[in-house]
């Protein structure tokens, strides 16, 4: 399991309706929010960076989102899994030269 953290950053008064959007996602808790309600943090949770990544670009798709940060990962069961087999996860999306592909299109 991962888990990634995030800054949602919102366009000037609609905080709630982008809230609403994000509690469509299990995968998804809020912990806090700016005090001038323009920026959220909140912790994404899947299997796989690709799973992270397309949570991430739908969000994106929001006409009151303006960008999404992610800030750390948590790597959990993976870093388990590496020190009991040597098995590597697999964290390609996760270079820059990958995400620029995706921004960059």
């Amino acid at each position: 399991m991962l888990y990634c953290g995030c800054i949602i950053f919102i366009k000037d008064g609609n905080f709630e309706a982008v809230k609403e959007e994000i509690y469509k996602y299990k995968e998804i808790s809020l912990f806090t929010k700016s005090d001038d309600n323009k920026m959220i943090v909140a912790t994404i949770e899947a299997e796989s960076d690709k799973e992270i990544e397309k949570i991430i670009n739908e969000l994106k798709q929001n006409e009151y989102i303006i960008d999404i940060s992610p800030h750390y990962l948590h790597f959990e069961e993976e870093v388990e899994r590496l020190i009991k087999t040597g098995e590597k996860p697999d964290l390609t999306g996760f270079s820059k030269s990958e995400r620029r592909k995706i921004t960059n299109g």
